[in-house]
């Protein structure tokens, strides 16, 4: 493979981004991630990585931040990964007081998960134009994206529901181009995210309840997610130019698992 093959991963601190730029770069390609608040574990992945992983600041929820970004000087991307986002509760690190109020927070939901990757891509495109070559890949969300479950922040699932209809409005326009363009909905995975918004609330009888109900009786691993997004970014993916995947192991087409 060629190592000037780069990718750009939002979000690629820890969770799912994080084993994606641990399993890419393994498999050759340079890349590059954008980080938030976890500067320190940004760091850390760089230093294990010397010359292979590079990592730019970003606020998703800042449209100053996203066209000053230090990876809008790269121009020729083979891959983009629109993995950053919150959840229902890891949105509540961006209150910015303990007064913050339930529209702050939506907006800052809304923001983030759909407003930000809008305006990223926007800053992006030109170039993807110009080279007409790129595998452009959103990370949106079983809720939301292909279902809808209670108990979850309103705001939570509309956004997930706009990024997968971002990247469908995406594609329609690329269908001509060399420009590949996926969106891959995650369930219930074993991140600080889905802990935070779901099994961070039940004692350790209810959490081994909750996962023994999920399809296939346990919580999706985040390297599995990162493994199907490999696949995505090969030649042979852009027969699947335009789809919304469910990756839920079956809780998208069952939500009942959820109740």
């Amino acid at each position: 493979m060629n190592n000037k093959k780069r990718i750009l991963v939002t979000g690629g601190g820890k969770g799912i981004g994080e084993k994606v730029i641990r399993l890419l770069v393994s498999k050759g390609y340079e890349m590059h991630f954008t980080y938030c608040r976890s500067k320190k574990s940004a760091e850390k992945l760089c230093s294990e990585f010397p010359n292979k992983v590079f990592a730019h600041y970003l606020n998703m929820a800042d449209p100053d931040s996203i066209n000053t970004g230090g990876f809008s000087e790269i121009s020729d991307w083979y891959g983009i990964i629109f993995n950053a986002g919150v959840g229902s509760a890891s949105v509540n690190n961006y209150a910015n007081s303990p007064d913050t109020s339930e529209d702050q927070l939506d907006e800052a939901m809304l923001k983030i998960n759909a407003l930000g990757p809008l305006s990223l891509y926007r800053r992006l495109k030109p170039n993807l134009i110009k080279n007409n070559h790129a595998k452009i890949i959103f990370i949106s969300s079983v809720g939301g994206g292909i279902a809808a479950f209670p108990g979850f922040r309103y705001s939570d699932g509309m956004s997930k529901a706009a990024l997968s209809y971002l990247a469908r409005q995406i594609a329609t326009e690329n269908t001509d181009s060399g420009i590949d363009v996926f969106t891959l909905c995650p369930g219930a995975t074993e991140t600080s995210m889905f802990e935070a918004s779901t099994l961070n609330k039940l004692s350790p009888s209810e959490r081994a309840h909750f996962v023994q109900k999920l399809p296939k009786g346990r919580l999706i691993q985040p390297e599995e997610i990162a493994h199907w997004i490999a696949k995505l970014l090969e030649p042979e993916s852009t027969v699947l130019h335009g789809c919304i995947i469910d990756a839920s192991a079956g809780l998208g087409i069952r939500p009942s698992h959820m109740d």
